[in-house]
């Protein structure tokens, strides 16, 4: 598992003046921006909206070098930040500093970011603030000290180019990076541009690193106690009186805010600060002192199911951050991850009527796919009646692993809204960011149950147990679960996605694939179809070539149901599988104009040879 370092910053900007790293080499291949061939030669031109380019020998910068000069020809989209790139190798455990000369025609236009490199995967990113003023030099600073296995790093020239920076221009000169001598500053790092969603996880600011000096954990009871000062349980703060987030922001990084048992009435708290690190997590724990654990009483209702507050909110960037031992009831939202949060740890959290209980977003864009929440466990949890999802996840979210949780909707008698999914992951569906993905997310023992949709007798009938949108990659799920859905069980347009050991029963469709997918020893039986349009089976395909391995197919109105509807080849092949009709029929298999079925071992009743086509 990969290992998130604190990384100390140091940030200056200081006006027309260059600030000297040393007699240290310059690490910047081809600093004057010399261009070949119409390319910026050592460079990158990452962004997704071209711009005009070019080297500017007259852009009178301090040191009297040619400039990269970028000119905003066409507007980006909104919150649009265009990037030109150079990766460098470095040495782990060694300290830094990164100068560059900033100037633009417009205020907050242009700045410098730094993404830290462990091989492919980036482990941090540093940025400066965004040039102060219009038309004059800036000279941008920053030192840091990479971690043990930093291999290289990203010097990133960025610049807005939204519809308010059409026609406007910005030059970047004198990039450096070297060796710094003595280890890097640890100073507050500046801030992020105000439009960007950029921010800087790994990076502890003034007030985070004062609170890991003198922070300490604090304490909750739902009325308090003594002085209440949340020194210890003797004088907790009144949770009920603003006391959680008082508490919360009492507390240091690698501190705990201790929640003690009882009611705490419709509170919200927003975690404006996160631990420094993977073993220094900042945490809201509930405690059992003997009655029971803390419980979240809400004022959320299903009559109105889009009024109504989160219950804790996580700010884009505040990252490592635990929270386990809670039972919540009657919030529209529980835990809501607004983006680029990493290292989040959240167990035994218990919900009961919600409408989004768990909500986790990336936070990528086109300009930066790869900038998402990372690094994130949900386990040992429960929902129980939701309006629209148990768990959903959006936006460029990886290497999320969800364990040990279950949801369910409350089936038809608690469906007011279209429509209820269980474990929704939906990749770039919302923002339709080009390049966003979620992917590479593992469901371990988890269960999605009573998802119901009734759309009339003529439509079809949505809600599925497991759903994921076609902008996803890399889902696995092992020893899940799905049943009484009135969609599919699994309604999968993910790429690569990869069944083990699956159980899906009264369903519609128990699976339905849209893409590639691989099943190993799973079961899908007794689908029915409770109204609407649309077929009952066991396995429904749509798309792509799924390949099942030792599964079973038992009494569903068709066994396997290859659509070709939509596109044509459509392929299954099953090795060693067992296909049961139902009601005493003789086919195990529907297969359309253009669909292929491939039966090898097994068996698979109807199907006289190893090859089936129709």
């Amino acid at each position: 598992m990969k290992t998130w370092t604190r990384i100390p910053v140091c940030v200056a900007i200081v006006a027309g003046v260059c600030l000297s790293a040393g007699a240290a080499e310059n690490l910047v291949k081809n600093p004057g921006f010399e261009m070949k061939d119409g390319r910026i030669d050592g460079w990158t031109d990452r962004t997704s909206t071209k711009q005009k380019l070019s080297n500017d020998a007259d852009a009178g910068n301090p040191q009297g070098k040619p400039a990269l000069r970028v000119d905003v020809t066409a507007d980006g989209g909104s919150s649009s930040h265009g990037q030109i790139l150079q990766t460098i190798a470095v040495k782990g455990n060694t300290a830094y500093k990164l100068e560059m000369d900033v100037k633009a025609s417009r205020e907050r236009m242009a700045y410098v970011q730094i993404k830290l490199m462990e091989g492919k995967s980036e482990t941090a990113r540093l940025v400066t603030e965004a040039n102060a003023g219009a038309g004059s030099w800036e000279t941008q600073s920053k030192e840091f000290t990479t971690a043990p296995g930093t291999t290289g790093v990203q010097v990133i020239c960025r610049f807005r180019m939204s519809s308010g920076y059409v026609n406007r221009t910005a030059w970047f000169a004198n990039p450096r990076l070297a060796e710094a001598a003595g280890e890097a500053a640890s100073q507050p790092a500046a801030s992020q541009p105000a439009e960007s969603t950029s921010t800087k996880p790994f990076a502890l600011k003034q007030e985070e690193k004062a609170m890991e000096e003198t922070g300490k954990d604090a304490y909750v009871t739902p009325e308090g106690a003594g002085a209440k000062d949340g020194s210890d349980w003797a004088n907790a703060l009144a949770g009920n009186d603003g006391g959680l987030q008082k508490a919360w922001d009492l507390a240091g990084p690698g501190k705990t805010v201790h929640v003690g048992g009882g009611v705490y009435k419709n509170p919200s708290i927003t975690l404006t600060a996160g631990g420094a690190g993977l073993d220094r997590p900042k945490s809201l724990v509930g405690v059992d002192r003997g009655a029971s654990r803390p419980v979240f009483q809400g004022t959320w209702t299903k009559d109105k199911p889009s009024a109504g507050p989160a219950l804790i909110v996580i700010p884009a960037g505040v990252s490592f951050v635990e929270i386990r031992n809670l039972e919540v009831r009657s919030y529209k939202t529980v835990l809501s991850a607004r983006g680029r949060n990493h290292g989040l740890r959240i167990a035994h959290v218990d919900v009961q009527d919600s409408r989004d209980a768990f909500w986790f977003e990336g936070g990528a864009t086109a300009e930066e796919p790869d900038a998402g929440s990372s690094d994130i466990v949900l386990r040992d949890s429960t929902v129980t009646r939701y309006t629209k999802r148990g768990v959903r996840i959006l936006e460029g979210v990886s290497r999320m692993r969800v364990i040990n949780v279950t949801v369910d909707a409350g089936g038809k008698d608690y469906a007011v809204e279209v429509f209820p999914m269980g474990f929704a992951v939906q990749g770039n569906a919302h923002s339709k960011a080009k390049g966003v993905a979620d992917r590479d997310i593992v469901f371990v023992n988890c269960e999605a149950r009573g998802n119901y949709h009734d759309a009339g007798a003529d439509k079809y009938w949505n809600a599925d147990g497991f759903c994921a949108e076609s902008n996803t990659y890399n889902l696995t799920y092992v020893n899940c679960r799905a049943f009484d859905n009135t969609d599919g069980g699994w309604d999968i347009k993910s790429k690569n996605a990869v069944l083990i050991h699956c159980v899906s029963a009264r369903n519609k469709r128990n699976y339905r694939f849209w893409s590639e997918a691989t099943m190993v020893q799973c079961i899908g039986q007794d689908a029915v179809k409770r109204g609407g349009t649309g077929t009952a089976a066991g396995l429904h395909v749509v798309r792509g070539s799924v390949y099942a391995y030792g599964s079973t197919f038992r009494n569903n109105p068709i066994g396997v149901d290859i659509d070709t509807h939509y596109t044509k080849p459509v392929t299954v092949t099953l090795t060693d599988c067992t296909v049961v009709p139902a009601n005493g029929k003789t086919d195990s298999a529907t297969v359309e104009d253009g669909g292929v079925l491939r039966v090898i071992g097994g068996s698979v009743p109807g199907v006289e040879s190893a090859e089936a086509k129709k």
